[in-house]
């Protein structure tokens, strides 16, 4: 009976687990529909800023040093594979000879130390209401006033692929000018024309680190979906077989009960006969 008992006990552990797994990618379903529409509001966001910091202060430089400081979001949490691996790739290949990046996702950034790369480590939000928190911490860890590097990874169709966004801050002597000339013209604002061009300069900032932010949770998220929805697949085809293999090692040994029962009979049938 250990062929049939072996069957059944897996078939018991494969049950319970696809019923986790199911569970997950519920969890996962519900937390990627919040993603993408944190997603979609996110580039509007970044969008509608950008443009009016243009508008305001004038586009932003071109140029970006080489020493910029590297801000890459990566995996926060386990079960979604390697989703960030380009993302990990690129911040390390431009950290050469600059600072340590800073890796937003505690999950990626103990592959890298275990590499013996060393780099700043701030925790990922864990769903989208999360978010603003999280980009409030990648702001106290970098310098406003030095170039940045941006790099992401996004997973919607069309545009899948490494995110990568450089900002190089402008001028501020530029910025008092700009806003003074419409200062001058609006003669009733509250604020100060170099202390309203820094403001609109760090939202511009803060809008950017936030789409980008946004993109990853729904890329990672996304990847934690797909690889519940492929776990929760393939327990059920092993969970198929086995109840197949099951019922046939039953059937298998009911056969042999009957056949060594009829034998039996049959040899002693014999025996009284002589």
């Amino acid at each position: 009976m250990q062929a049939a008992r072996d069957p059944a006990a897996h078939l018991s552990a494969l049950r319970r687990f696809r019923d986790v797994a199911a569970a997950m990618r519920a969890i996962a379903a519900g937390e990627l529909q919040a993603a993408e529409r944190a997603r979609a509001a996110a580039r509007d966001y970044d969008r509608r800023v950008a443009e009016a910091a243009d508008a305001v202060l004038g586009p932003a430089p071109d140029e970006v040093g080489p020493n910029a400081q590297i801000v890459a979001f990566v995996a926060e949490t386990g079960f979604c594979a390697a989703f960030d691996e380009p993302v990990l790739t690129a911040a390390l290949a431009a950290a050469e000879g600059a600072p340590p990046p800073l890796l937003v996702g505690r999950r990626g950034a103990r592959r890298v130390r275990e590499q013996g790369k060393s780099a700043r480590v701030v925790p990922m939000a864990a769903h989208s209401a999360g978010l603003d928190d999280c980009v409030a911490r990648i702001g106290r860890e970098i310098d406003p006033r030095a170039p940045l590097t941006l790099l992401a990874w996004s997973s919607q169709p069309g545009m899948a692929g490494l995110l990568s966004r450089r900002i190089s801050p402008r001028d501020p002597a530029r910025i008092i000018q700009r806003a003074g000339d419409r200062y001058a013209k609006r003669p009733l604002l509250l604020e100060t024309p170099a202390s309203l061009g820094s403001a609109i300069e760090r939202e511009a900032q803060f809008a950017a680190i936030y789409r980008f932010a946004a993109e990853s949770l729904a890329a990672e998220t996304g990847a934690r979906f797909a690889r519940m929805d492929a776990a929760c697949a393939h327990a059920g085809e092993t969970i198929e077989q086995l109840s197949r293999d099951a019922e046939r090692v039953r059937q298998d040994r009911i056969s042999e009960e009957i056949f060594e029962a009829f034998g039996a009979g049959a040899t002693q049938s014999i025996r009284e006969a002589r």
